[in-house]
């Protein structure tokens, strides 16, 4: 963390992610994960918060990828 944005490693609903925020005027979110150890996910936005990404994340339903 510092006074140009954060990186840091977290996990959520059992899936190890990399989240990284750029601070303004840049101002974007960047979210990293694997999904099944086989589709590499990365999203990247300029919301207002994390929590925002990842409620949006939540809504696709990723699990149901490769069935």
């Amino acid at each position: 963390s510092s006074e140009y944005g954060y990186e840091k490693t977290l996990e959520r609903k059992g899936i190890k992610a990399k989240e990284e925020y750029l601070s303004p005027p840049a101002g974007q979110y960047m979210i990293k994960f694997m999904l099944r150890e086989y589709y590499g996910v990365s999203v990247k936005s300029n919301a207002e918060t994390a929590a925002e990404i990842w409620h949006f994340i939540d809504q696709l339903k990723m699990e149901e990828l490769g069935e």
